[in-house]
C-alpha cells in the first residue's frame, strides 16, 4: 500500500469517527433523548446494554437511530478497507 493511499485511508477513518461523534452529540437528538443517544450508540456497536427503571432514559427518535447506524456502518467500512 502506497503512502498516499494510506494517508487517504487515515483521513477517511478520521472523517467517519467525526461523523459518528457528531451523530452522538447532535444537539437536536440530545435535546430529545438526552443520555439515551449513548445507549443507542453502544447498542449499535453490539454492547448488550440494559435499561434500569431507576434511571429512566428517553428513546432516541428513528432519525437519530438511522444516523447512528449510518455513521457506525461508515466507520466499519473504512476500517475494513484499511485492514485489507
Amino acid at each position: 500500500v502506497g503512502e498516499t493511499s494510506w494517508k487517504r485511508a487515515e483521513l477517511e477513518l478520521q472523517e467517519a469517527i467525526v461523523e459518528l461523534q457528531g451523530s452522538l452529540i447532535s444537539p437536536a437528538i440530545r435535546k430529545i433523548a438526552g443520555r439515551g443517544v449513548y445507549l443507542a450508540g453502544l447498542r449499535e456497536l453490539g454492547f448488550p446494554i440494559k435499561i434500569y427503571p431507576r434511571w429512566p432514559v428517553a428513546e432516541v427518535p428513528q432519525l437519530g437511530i438511522d444516523r447512528i447506524k449510518a455513521a457506525v456502518q461508515r466507520a466499519r467500512s473504512v476500517l475494513s478497507q484499511k485492514a485489507a
